[in-house]
């Protein structure tokens, strides 16, 4: 029985692709922990991308207060004060309500 398979042969771009990425890799690596300069440079890059994780997750705290400040002045406003910190349909639904509708009648 003869089957119809096909056998792929790797192209000589491929290879050549291979080794180009392989020595810009081993480049940089070698840069990065080889030199006092690149291990320097390493160190800002990874303290730049830690400072951006901190400033991320302070920049969602405090859109989370501002949301759940708001959400108590209407509260206060309707005369209820039933939010639940753990009930997210409830914060949306609440937001929702906030959020003016973009449309105005003239």
């Amino acid at each position: 029985m003869k089957t119809n398979e096909q056998v792929v042969q790797p192209s000589k771009s491929d290879l050549w692709s291979g080794i180009i990425i392989g020595l810009i890799l081993g480049a940089g690596g070698l840069f990065f922990l080889g030199t006092k300069a690149g291990r320097e440079q390493l160190r800002k890059l990874l303290e730049l991308i830690e400072d951006m994780e901190l400033s991320t997750e302070d920049m969602i705290k405090t859109i989370e207060d501002i949301a759940s400040n708001e959400l108590l002045k209407h509260d206060l406003q309707e005369g209820t004060s039933n939010v639940e910190s753990g009930n997210i349909e409830n914060v949306m639904s609440k937001i929702k309500m906030i959020l003016p509708t973009g449309k105005k009648s003239s």
